[in-house]
């Protein structure tokens, strides 16, 4: 169980380096102090763009003064992980089914493994404009995850702080400018983004 810190308010933050979670961690890390203490989890489970999406969180955590953690999930997802040029299709190859239910796992997963662990909140960037195209990016999904991480362990899951939830992509863009992120879902051979999967084109 997780060791409260009435000092404190810790959170574990899922960071993938897009603008989403980027946004999310903004605020808190900024007025960080003794009430706020973000700490960052990137997930690592065989995703196409995983390299860039690491170097982009490690260089947000970097900014931001965020401890950063990286797990690896070998071979947890064994279907089609390459997104064809064009697959702007929400019910395309780049949706991954049950990730946030796999992300969350992990978190809670990685907060119990530390007996000492002050940490009883997670954080994950899902929004509102998410909730069409995403099952696990629903309220009613995020709400259901917190219910039994709480009766189980005693950690909370929200879909990052007060007003996240409902933010447009523009306000979280603007929010990030000068921040080093990535939201690509297809990398090109050099590195660039492919600007044509949805995840470029909402950019």
């Amino acid at each position: 169980m997780p060791h409260s810190d009435e000092s404190s308010y810790h959170i574990l933050a899922l960071m993938s380096g897009g603008v989403d979670s980027t946004a999310m961690v903004l605020e808190p890390a900024l007025t960080a102090g003794l009430t706020v203490r973000v700490h960052g989890l990137f997930v690592d489970y065989g995703q196409q763009s995983a390299s860039l999406e690491w170097k982009a969180a490690q260089s947000v955590a970097a900014e931001l003064g965020i401890d950063l953690d990286r797990v690896y999930l070998s071979k947890w997802w064994m279907g089609d992980m390459n997104v064809p040029p064009g697959a702007v299709d929400p019910s395309g190859p780049r949706i991954v089914p049950a990730r946030n239910a796999m992300l969350l796992s992990t978190a809670a997963a990685f907060i119990l493994s530390d007996d000492t662990s002050p940490i009883n909140t997670i954080w994950i960037g899902a929004t509102e404009n998410d909730a069409s195209n995403y099952p696990d990016c629903r309220g009613e999904f995020l709400e259901a995850m917190s219910s039994a991480f709480f009766h189980a362990y005693g950690i909370e899951v929200f879909p990052g702080g007060d007003g996240f939830w409902e933010s447009t992509r523009a306000q979280r863009r603007a929010n990030t400018v000068g921040l080093e992120t990535w939201s690509c879902y297809a990398p090109l051979s050099t590195g660039l983004p492919c600007e044509e999967c949805d995840s470029c084109r909402q950019d």
